[in-house]
């Protein structure tokens, strides 16, 4: 038996439950979404998929592979509060500029040269940024039949490199411990439930990598989570 934890060093978790739509905060947060919190965090300080990496980093490789492999785990964590969505309109980073120099000082023909690249001159997008507020900064992810054995040290190294768990604003700190005084307040279970969580999908995460530059998608699989009959908001 062991566990991961994560704690929310903000007091708050950003991550959206609804994709692209970004009106409705994640919580709790789904294993998938921390699973690839580990793999961004082996790509970005140097895991690659060949044979140069060093032995720490293959160790930590080998753990990711065997993490993803083991049954949903369950899930304890507390309520939370859903901060109210609000619309922000933010500058792009993509901003086209010209490729001939302007003539006069028409500012049109100055933001097509080059002006738009300012924040001040930029296209503005929306954009929303959901957050659950939890009532305890704390989540475990429970793994009850699965030993750690060789792969411990491996994980534990990788945990202590994540940064954020979700959005980049979301700073988190991940650990392994033994978990065995944890109680769950999430059960994964088969077929309908009160809140559908997403796992990982073992040997896809690969494919949605490039070496050092974090997650490209996601590779997962659906699977639900029940909260001892009540309903998706409350804990035991």
């Amino acid at each position: 038996m062991f566990a991961l934890g994560i704690r929310y060093l903000n007091g708050w978790s950003m991550a959206a439950a609804d994709g692209a739509k970004k009106q409705r905060a994640e919580w709790p947060p789904h294993p998938d979404r921390v699973f690839m919190a580990l793999a961004a965090a082996w790509f970005e300080t140097g895991g690659t998929s060949t044979e140069s990496m060093d032995d720490e980093y293959r160790q930590e490789g080998e753990a990711l592979r065997w993490l993803e492999a083991l049954p949903p785990p369950a899930i304890a964590a507390s309520d939370a509060t859903m901060r109210t969505t609000v619309v922000s309109y933010v500058p792009v980073n993509d901003a086209q500029i010209g490729s001939k120099l302007p003539t006069g000082g028409d500012l049109a023909r100055l933001k097509g040269a080059g002006l738009t690249v300012l924040p001040e001159h930029r296209s503005r997008q929306p954009r929303s940024f959901p957050v659950a507020i939890p009532d305890e900064s704390a989540v475990h992810l429970i793994w009850r039949e699965a030993e750690l054995g060789g792969y411990r040290c491996g994980l534990e190294r990788l945990a202590a490199k994540v940064t954020h768990v979700g959005h980049s604003a979301s700073f988190a700190q991940v650990w392994v411990e033994d978990g065995a005084d944890i109680i769950a307040a999430w059960e994964p279970i088969e077929g309908m439930a009160a809140h559908p969580c997403v796992f990982p999908l073992p040997a896809a995460w690969t494919d949605s990598f490039a070496p050092a530059t974090g997650p490209s998608g996601s590779a997962t699989t659906i699977f639900v989570a029940r909260l001892n009959g009540a309903n998706s908001t409350h804990r035991r």
